[in-house]
């Protein structure tokens, strides 16, 4: 039973030497800083400002479109109200998504066809599936669909703090990379991943130290903590050594690493 393990070792060095643990400065729901979050908007200017990945959230509607939202339900973010999956997409194109930030009234919910087009050859992708405590059945297969058809296998890293969707996501389309999200604090979070197939961690920060990184770092798992705003944070868990950040201010992190990576050289 032990030896399933094997392949997957071998892809997170894989994985490793591939990206050459470059830094990723990744835009939280987009610039959600300064931008309606897992907006269109949000991710221009999460663009604009320098991320090389977007962090973002999907559901499932009632047509099984995957569309963009980090809550289940309408009230905190639109003008609507009720549950992502009782409309279709074209209902929920209706509402404004820009609650909270009155220069960008018009913004609609963006379905993750939409954003890829926007950014596809632009960034990486950091994609969240909200599948707990809402169940979408086959949520997983239309992601890997998407991500396939749109050529992105190499540029999507697919997040949950429901796990067992990442299981599916690795037997449909192995070579998808994968990373669990959780709060607690795990003590040896590389055998969550391993159960599951994945080869990426997103604590949030709090639960990230320099032991756990470098023993992390020794099993070939990237860290990538979230979700990190204060600049004296940022330098901190930079200097730990972390792959990459969460942040919902992707320009204040991108100076802070610019500067640390300039600290380091001299």
């Amino acid at each position: 039973m032990a030896d399933p393990v094997c392949p997957v070792a071998v892809s997170h060095m894989e994985i490793v030497s591939r990206t050459q643990r470059s830094f990723k400065v990744i835009a939280h729901r987009g610039a959600s800083g300064y931008a309606p979050e897992n907006t269109l908007a949000s991710f221009e200017k999460g663009l604009d400002l320098g991320a090389d990945m977007l962090e973002l959230d999907i559901h499932m509607s009632k047509d099984s479109e995957l569309v963009v939202i980090h809550d289940a339900t309408l009230e905190r973010t639109t003008n609507g109200s009720g549950y992502i999956k009782n409309y279709s997409l074209k209902e929920l194109k209706q509402f404004d998504a820009s609650k909270g930030f009155d220069a960008y009234r018009g913004e609609r919910i963006p379905s993750l066809q939409e954003v890829f087009d926007l950014a596809k050859k632009r960034a990486a992708f950091a994609i969240e599936i909200k599948n707990c405590p809402i169940l979408y059945p086959d949520i997983e297969k239309n992601l890997v669909h998407l991500i396939e058809q749109n050529d992105l296998v190499d540029d999507a890293l697919v997040i949950t703090f429901y796990h067992p969707s990442l299981k599916e996501i690795t037997r449909l389309n192995p070579d998808i990379q994968t990373g669990i999200l959780y709060t607690a604090a795990l003590i040896e979070p590389w055998k969550a991943a391993e159960s599951v197939g994945a080869t990426a961690l997103h604590p949030h920060y709090a639960y990230t130290f320099p032991e756990m990184i470098k023993e992390a770092h020794k099993r070939h798992y990237l860290v990538h903590p979230w979700t990190i705003n204060s600049v004296a944070d940022m330098e901190q868990w930079l200097e730990y050594g972390v792959d990459g950040i969460t942040s919902d201010f992707p320009d204040s992190l991108k100076a802070r690493y610019l500067a640390h990576q300039h600290h380091q050289a001299a």
